[in-house]
């Protein structure tokens, strides 16, 4: 009963690596979307982009690897769109900064021409 058991538990397991082999490629393309989904907000930039990442993986050989190689095409993908926005927070903030001591400045010397030509018209 034992050996009877041992023999459906292998087959069971061969039919579900094997379908865990064909689950592979289309969980690889699907994370690569996903990926390119999230990386560009342009809905044609990103489809132009998983196409690309998707012809890539069709060159990869192997179902699992390709899955592998799909999730640190994706990784990147995802990593690359949180460091930029960091980057971009920390520009806008840094713009913000700037334009109001821009607009500070720019008072500043405005005052000072505004008084300058008072003074020179004989107004004070």
């Amino acid at each position: 009963m034992e050996t009877l058991l041992a023999v459906f538990a292998g087959i069971a397991a061969g039919m579900f690596i094997n379908e865990l082999g064909e689950l592979s490629p289309w969980a690889a393309r699907k994370f690569i979307r996903f990926a390119a989904r999230l990386a560009y907000r342009d809905h044609v930039r990103a489809v132009h982009c998983s196409s690309q990442l998707n012809a890539m993986l069709e060159d990869v050989p192997g179902k699992a690897t390709q899955l592998v190689a799909a999730l640190m095409l994706g990784g990147a993908c995802i990593a690359g769109t949180l460091w930029r926005g960091r980057v971009v927070r920390r520009l806008r903030a840094r713009l913000h900064a700037l334009a109001v001591r821009m607009d500070a400045a720019a008072r500043r010397m405005i005052r000072t021409a505004w008084r300058l030509s008072r003074r020179r018209s004989g107004k004070r």
